[in-house]
């Protein structure tokens, strides 16, 4: 619900009352026919998690290191391609299920990290 959210968000962001119903009007603005407290968050996660599992299995079966990391994968720079592709793959194996039009838009967002 809304009271639910605007309470979240004001203890965790010190986003005021306010804020929250401009936040909530602009939404609404935006996306008139989007529901933002329809109960599909708690869906939309375990699809997530259900894509996330399966790209960490295809990482232990090719023998790769894939950390979640919200909604990505984090791996070594020499398997962004590969990381890619699973995810890819995996979006489409739990979406299709669910909708079979589904398709994808991946973003791939690299940097190196030195150690």
């Amino acid at each position: 619900s809304f009271e639910a959210t605007k309470r979240v968000v004001a203890r965790e962001f010190q986003v005021s009352h306010a804020e929250s119903i401009e936040i909530a009007e602009a939404f609404t603005e935006l996306y008139p026919n989007l529901n933002l407290h329809c109960g599909f968050a708690l869906t939309a996660m375990q699809l997530e998690g259900l894509i996330l599992k399966d790209v960490l299995l295809h990482g232990v079966r090719a023998g790769i290191l894939a950390l979640p990391i919200h909604d990505a994968v984090a791996v070594e720079f020499d398997h962004q391609d590969w990381a890619k592709d699973v995810m890819e793959d995996a979006w489409q194996t739990v979406m299709s299920k669910f909708h079979e039009t589904a398709n994808t838009s991946i973003k791939v967002d690299c940097a190196r990290v030195s150690i």
